[in-house]
């Protein structure tokens, strides 16, 4: 996670699917982070995404662009 830059995307397959452990994961890390975790519909299989937070309200307001685009 150090070596993602700010506003870098973490894909996360599998994410939600009972039996992997990938979520558990995830979600143990993620505890204490501001990091929001988006799923992806319309997938084959449960997928997720985190983008690494940043703070320029800017940049932000692009990156929610960014994920309304791939959840349609």
């Amino acid at each position: 996670y150090n070596r993602v830059s700010r506003g870098g995307i973490i894909v996360l397959d599998e994410y939600g699917k009972s039996g992997w452990g990938e979520s558990d994961a995830v979600d143990e890390f993620f505890k204490r982070k501001k990091n929001k975790i988006h799923s992806v519909r319309y997938s084959g299989q449960p997928t997720a995404y985190i983008i690494k937070e940043w703070n320029s309200q800017n940049y932000k307001n692009k990156l929610c662009d960014y994920s309304k685009n791939l959840n349609n």
